[in-house]
């Protein structure tokens, strides 16, 4: 059976590159292995972007360059908490067409941790009187972007799931390198 190709639903400093970094690791491709935004493919960003600035962006340039991408790939980016649906007739037919199809992938962070990483960085802006995490590519709020994620993941018709970035870290940290790699000292207790 091919692996799915995997969108991945996320605010900013919520885990995501990490995430999609993993599923990279597990067999997927992502798009620019240079780039410090690793998984947020140039060219759907540049698409995203065209239409936050309320340009026309066509469902038939997302089809050209999603077929252009070698499968299974894994697509990140800000924008889509703002832009998925605006896809959804490119992603429908896509998802028909290609061998392993779409899956959506909603990575969930807390979010006064998501906030204090956007304040800790300097990124807000001042509304109301009071600092408010600011995504400067989506051009919303942390609190739109924590709105728009839910919807958009009901939304969503495809196969999807839910990951709490939290969760996902305990799971990960109950791996004991040391055990793996052959420096484990036995501790006469059984389990990890």
């Amino acid at each position: 059976m091919p692996k799915p190709n995997i969108i991945v639903l996320a605010t900013g400093h919520s885990g995501s590159s990490v995430v999609s970094e993993m599923i990279c690791r597990l067999g997927w491709n992502i798009l620019d292995s240079k780039s410090r935004f690793r998984a947020e493919y140039k060219p759907m960003r540049n698409l995203n972007q065209r239409v936050l600035d309320g340009g026309k962006v066509s469902q038939q340039e997302l089809l050209d360059l999603l077929y252009r991408i070698p499968e299974p790939w894994v697509l990140k980016d800000p924008r889509f908490a703002k832009t998925l649906d605006y896809w959804y007739d490119g992603w429908d037919e896509f998802n028909r067409e290609s061998a392993g199809g779409l899956f959506l992938v909603w990575l969930h962070r807390d979010f006064t941790k998501t906030e204090q990483s956007y304040l800790r960085r300097r990124e807000y802006r001042v509304i109301d009187g009071k600092k408010q995490a600011f995504e400067k590519v989506s051009r919303i709020t942390l609190e739109e972007a924590y709105e728009n994620c839910p919807k958009l993941f009901n939304a969503w018709p495809w196969a999807k799931l839910r990951i709490d970035y939290d969760e996902l870290k305990h799971a990960v940290e109950t791996f004991d390198v040391a055990r793996d790699s052959g420096q484990h000292q036995k501790s006469g207790r059984g389990g990890f």
